[in-house]
């Protein structure tokens, strides 16, 4: 697929393959200073690690996510002044993000509602915003980096709480927050129309997720390029490139609950009627960062970036398919005419297979192989019997597989530790 790549593919907050890639918060009632610097030089340490992986894998669109600084909205917990004790940690994260043009932003959760009845909640809500462009404006960010949120609650009376809304941000707001403020519908209250009148009357812009609009559509059934194109109005150039939401329904789960992957296929259905648009995506999948490598390498036809990903992939597919294994073995030795399309048309079927325990012994057998030469006796021994345990059903293949992933640590087995073999959905 030959197109001109317009777009940024972005991810939400966590990712997968960065070691020690876990944020870290407290008890509110164990929570003071020293306990504040610990936890915040932890969670940009974190925060650091992705922006790397970022920059390696040339994700140029990412989610910060609202935890970093625990507590610092609420005054009467938070009284370390983090911006000042750690502006040298923060200044050398932003020259890493500006010097590589990565566009952040942050989503405010569920508690930030402007609209609600209670004054206390919007109070408390507006000094979240603050602290959200605290982090933006610490990260080194500008008016293109947004922080996203929802219209709020209904509270019995939509067309009040509409109008309550409008209030507040056209009244109450600083323009620090408006510079870098989004909204976007959601997949039960707030559509895609009434979210594009309420921008429209605060001059704001909108996002526009594809889900939420599948969940919660307007009555009007516009199709969605209609829907994208009304929001892209309400950015001004100023805000930079317009933004949507993409995720995929999992199927059997509740309406709006994202896939564990996305699958390339389904999003060259949706994408490809909008690819002459300029546009960046943000992805909401559970496989956060993978997903976002796949989108990059798929929507580029990118041969190099494919084999890098099939060394993450095999074994997963190996255990899945030994046909499909051999199927993409094949398509990336032809560098002429490679399909990125086929390449993951071929991984993502394969992963949706049902599970087989022969097949699974056999990738088990081929993992293995990286130690039979180092492994001690003992080690010998332990597979060899949780292998044939796991054959006759009286033990799971995830432990199995965290003998392998301890072994691949031990012999640092890098190709290993760094495939999503050791670190999948079932693991």
């Amino acid at each position: 697929m030959k197109v001109k790549f317009n777009h940024n593919i972005g991810y939400a907050c966590q990712n997968l393959d960065v070691e020690m890639g876990v944020y870290k918060t407290a008890r509110i009632n164990r929570f003071n200073d020293e306990v504040a610097r610990e936890l915040i030089a932890h969670n940009l340490s974190v925060l650091e690690g992705m922006i790397d992986y970022n920059i390696e894998n040339n994700i140029k669109m990412f989610r910060v996510t609202s935890s970093l600084i625990p507590f610092a909205s609420n005054k009467e917990v938070m009284s370390l002044d983090w911006q000042t004790t750690f502006q040298a940690e923060l200044a050398h994260i932003a020259r890493k993000i500006l010097d590589n043009n990565i566009r952040i932003s942050l989503h405010p959760g569920q508690y930030t509602v402007l609209n609600s009845l209670s004054e206390e909640v919007v109070e408390r809500s507006i000094l979240e915003l603050e602290y959200h462009v605290d982090i933006i404006e610490s990260l080194g960010g500008d008016q293109t980096s947004k922080m996203i949120i929802h219209i709020g609650g209904v509270f019995g009376d939509k067309e009040s709480s509409i109008a309550r809304f409008i209030e507040v941000v056209n009244t109450r707001l600083s323009e620090r927050i408006r510079r870098h403020l989004i909204l976007e519908n959601d997949d039960r209250l707030y559509n895609a129309e009434e979210v594009n009148y309420i921008a429209k009357m605060t001059r704001l812009p909108m996002v526009f997720d594809n889900l939420h609009n599948e969940c919660n559509p307007c009555p009007g059934r516009l199709d969605e390029r209609t829907l994208i194109l009304q929001a892209f109005s309400t950015w001004k150039k100023t805000d930079g490139r317009p933004k949507i939401h993409y995720s995929q329904q999992d199927i059997g789960k509740r309406i709006g609950a994202h896939t564990y992957t996305i699958n390339a296929e389904k999003f060259n259905e949706f994408f490809k009627p909008l690819a002459d648009l300029s546009f960046d995506i943000m992805l909401e999948v559970k496989d956060k960062n993978r997903s976002a490598v796949k989108i990059i390498t798929y929507i580029n036809n990118d041969h190099k970036a494919a084999e890098k990903e099939w060394s993450r992939y095999k074994y997963l597919v190996l255990e899945k398919s030994e046909n499909a294994y051999k199927q993409i073995r094949e398509i990336l030795k032809d560098k002429t005419n490679f399909s990125a399309r086929e390449f993951y048309k071929v991984i993502d079927d394969a992963l949706t297979l049902e599970e087989n325990i022969m097949r699974e012994a056999n990738a088990l057998e081929h993992v293995w192989g990286y130690f039979k030469k180092t492994a001690t006796e003992r080690e010998k021994e332990v597979f060899r019997t949780a292998l044939k345990a796991y054959k006759e059903q009286k033990t799971t293949l995830n432990k199995l597989k965290l003998i392998l992933k301890k072994l691949a640590i031990k012999y640092h087995e890098h190709y290993l530790l760094n495939s999503y073999y050791f670190n999948h959905q079932d693991i």
